[in-house]
């Protein structure tokens, strides 16, 4: 209480001040002693007693809040607990508090969502991987000679998972691990298909491409990735027919854009406008193979992360198209140079 009387201390000499010069005045007057007393008294108490009666109020209140504070093993509640303050000040950082408080629990509230659905990736990761490995391990059992083609095939698997994994780990902060710089369409097409050969290979795959000389400001690393996964979807929704891809690259008023088209079964027009939320495999993902439902997730995390665009069309019985959208320009230009995209 003595700290609030301190708060107000230049008030009341402020006041003090005023009946000094009150009294003062009145003595020039000639108003007598008593008068001048009274009128000071009524000057200079009224405030006096304010002050007094606010400092005892706010204190009064601070000694409850003090002691729910000190009760409390979640500090946390606290504006949730708080009572109605009596004062204007104390209302506002009432107010103050709850938004503070509301904002830790929405952050926590995330955080914790955000474990439950890594935990339960990579449960699932983990049922994945198991089977390749289980594969490798039954073409050695019993001293045979394992055929290097499977062999390879299925450790192509498990590093395609682990890659995924980690992308999956990093997907949360790319800006700690990319460098934008410039490169051309055919370049990062190349070394995706380059990256993903054994498995187009293996699907039989025929690639047609056009528009490929235009350069993008991007991160090639993690457009290559992007790319793979739209290749392994490509593939293993193929259906019964050889593996056809499509890259076109074109110029609009967004920017570049790069194109991965194929003619596979399609995406059921119901399941088009979830396919990029995480975890979702739909009807293709269960009819076809099991599914993790992370690869077009991560791609449309990917893409906002480095600032691209990513849309989906698809029919089915006709195949689908993924659109890859570059902004223009070179923002986070390693270097710190800039220039526009071509």
């Amino acid at each position: 209480m003595r700290d609030l009387l301190a708060q107000r201390l230049p008030l009341l000499l402020a006041s003090a001040e005023g009946c000094a010069l009150s009294a003062l005045l009145l003595h020039l007057l000639g108003v007598g002693g008593a008068p001048t007393a009274f009128i000071c008294l009524v000057l200079f108490v009224p405030v006096a007693v304010c002050c007094g009666v606010e400092a005892y109020t706010r204190s009064r209140y601070y000694r409850h809040l003090a002691r729910v504070l000190g009760e409390l093993d979640r500090k946390s509640l606290l504006p949730q607990l708080m009572e109605e303050p009596p004062f204007a000040e104390g209302r506002f950082w009432k107010e103050v508090l709850a938004a503070c408080g509301k904002s830790m629990n929405d952050q926590i509230d995330r955080r914790a969502v955000e474990a439950r659905e890594y935990q339960e990736y990579i449960e699932t990761w983990v049922h994945e991987v198991k089977t390749p490995i289980a594969s490798l391990l039954l073409s050695v059992e019993g001293g045979r000679q394992p055929d290097p083609a499977a062999v390879r095939r299925e450790a192509e698997r498990i590093d395609g998972y682990v890659e995924q994994a980690l992308y999956y780990t990093r997907s949360g902060a790319p800006e700690k691990d990319y460098a934008i710089r410039p490169v051309s369409l055919r370049q990062l097409t190349a070394d995706a298909l380059k990256k993903n050969a054994p498995l187009l290979i293996e699907s039989g795959a025929r690639v047609r491409s056009e528009g490929l000389d235009r350069t993008v400001y991007t991160d090639a690393k993690w457009v290559v990735f992007i790319l793979g996964q739209l290749f392994q979807n490509a593939a293993k929704y193929r259906g019964e027919e050889p593996l056809s891809l499509s890259l076109r690259g074109e110029a609009g008023a967004e920017g570049v854009s790069l194109s991965v088209g194929d003619r596979g079964v399609g995406i059921p027009p119901r399941d088009q406008g979830r396919v990029f939320e995480k975890g979702f495999t739909g009807e293709n993902g269960r009819a076809f193979a099991r599914s993790t439902g992370m690869g077009l997730y991560l791609c449309a995390t990917l893409c906002k992360k480095l600032g691209m665009g990513i849309r989906l069309e698809s029919r089915v019985g006709e195949g689908t198209c993924v659109t890859l959208t570059f902004p223009k320009g070179s923002y986070h230009l390693a270097g710190g140079e800039a220039g526009e995209t071509r």
